[in-house]
Order: structure tokens, then sequence, then C-alpha cells
């Protein structure tokens, strides 16, 4: 606490009057669990004028088999919940179940490798009583675009129309 550090990171824009200043520690924070739910997003703007944005309706055209892939679980209540119909033995939707089971702890939204060979892009595999659909691996990222604002080519209407 008795050093000192920037009040906000040095750019062309506050170079004459960026300052370190006294007693100030970095921020930082280890294991912190966020709901990046509508409201926190809405808080970003409305608090910090930070243009955060979750990235959703990706295509996905690599199927999930040897490589890190996302699960999405399904709202049964929503759409309609019906597994992909596979090759006769599927041993490929048992080893994306094992993988999809063994994530639990990571909620409704799955990041696993699984070792399979026939299974589809986009597939809805069966897990307990739960579905799981095969999306992008960027699906549902979460990215603030708020240095990009005045960059991006079709103007900063195009960011921050989304924000409303």
């Amino acid at each position: 606490m008795d050093g000192v550090c920037p009040t906000a990171p040095k750019t062309f824009l506050n170079a004459g009057g960026c300052q370190l200043v006294r007693g100030c520690e970095a921020l930082s924070s280890e294991h912190v669990r966020l709901t990046l739910d509508k409201g926190a997003l809405e808080t970003f703007f409305s608090v910090g004028r930070r243009y955060v944005y979750v990235i959703r309706g990706l295509r996905t055209e690599t199927p999930p088999c040897g490589a890190l892939s996302r699960w999405r679980q399904v709202d049964c209540s929503a759409e309609g919940c019906a597994a992909t119909a596979l090759p006769a033995g599927g041993a490929g939707v048992l080893a994306v179940a094992g993988a999809l089971e063994a994530a639990e702890g990571q909620g409704s939204l799955r990041d696993v490798d699984a070792e399979c060979v026939d299974v589809p892009a986009g597939a809805v595999v069966k897990v307990g009583g739960d579905y799981f659909q095969h999306v992008h691996l960027n699906e549902f990222n979460v990215y603030d675009f708020t240095e990009w604002v005045d960059q991006h080519p079709g103007g900063k209407a195009q960011i921050r129309k989304w924000s409303k």
C-alpha cells in the first residue's frame, strides 16, 4: 500500500495529466465467480460506461471430437429436446456424455475434450435427464468492446446500438 501506481492506464488521451499516486495497490482477484447475466452486463454499461457483450449465434461446423468443445444445456421448456440420432454402437455419444457428466461443476455451459469419432457438429446429447447441444467454441464468450468503439469501421453506432 505504500507504493505508487497509476490511477488509470497511460494513453495518448491522458498522457499530459497521468500521474502516479501514493497508497493504491493493483486491482486483482483470484477465483471470483461472476454471474454474467443481462443485469450484470447492463451494470457494466450503466456504472462503468463499458460496452460489454455476450457473443451468441455463431455457427459451428467443426465436430466436437478430439479437441476442446463447448456444450450448452438445452432448455427443454423453451425448445424441443431430442438427442441427435447417431450411428449404431454410439461409442462417441458415450464419450461425450461421460465428459459432460464429469464437467458438471461447470454448470449449464460446459467445455470438454472428448475422444470420439462419430459425433457431428451441433449434435444434441442426453446426459442423465438433461440435454446438451454442441455449439461454437466461442459461443457465449463475453467481450469488452469499449476500446474498439471509436475504431469500428462502420462507426460508433455499430457498437453502441446494442447498449440501449
